[in-house]
């Protein structure tokens, strides 16, 4: 399979489940008595932990390898997506959260950088163009699934972000 293709759909996936799982934490956070001030300190410390961790998954993925990178990546916040279905407390979200946009940040920026390596000039604002529309697709089916999913139950986005 030719790169480009391939990291659509990486992208695409990944956006899909992670913006299922993005929408069902909050929910879940709620169900467990959080307030709203827990809410926005939830997204705060996920968006700072990312933004962290991406100055240094960056530059290691560049030692180990895009693709050992997102192997991991995608590896371990597959596991962290099932640690939310035993989370009994606010606190444990509290830890699972950063946990999981520490291991996002091995993800996108590798995808990234690995699908701007070696693409002809030419071509690099379709490709671009591409990976945007697919990513955003992924970010557009994963958050009108979530709502439905886990009005089913709030453990099934968990799961069924394993698929």
């Amino acid at each position: 399979m030719k790169k480009d293709p391939f990291l659509y759909i990486a992208a695409f996936i990944m956006d899909t489940t992670f913006s299922l799982v993005g929408l069902s934490v909050p929910l879940l956070a709620l169900h467990l008595g959080a307030s709203y001030k827990d809410l926005g300190s939830l997204g705060a410390i996920g968006a700072f932990t990312y933004t962290l961790s991406c100055l240094i998954t960056g530059r290691l993925s560049d030692q180990i390898g895009y693709r050992y990178s997102l192997t991991v990546s995608s590896f371990v916040v597959g596991i962290l997506f099932l640690f939310y279905t035993t989370v009994t407390k606010i606190s444990e979200i509290f830890i699972l959260f950063p946990a999981t946009f520490v291991f996002l940040s091995g993800f996108f920026p590798p995808l990234q950088a690995w699908l701007g390596q070696n693409t002809n000039p030419k071509f690099l604002m379709r490709t671009l163009g591409f990976f945007n529309c697919s990513w955003s697709l992924g970010v557009l089916i994963g958050s009108a699934l979530g709502g439905h999913l886990y009005e089913i139950h709030h453990n099934f986005v968990f799961f069924y972000a394993q698929v």
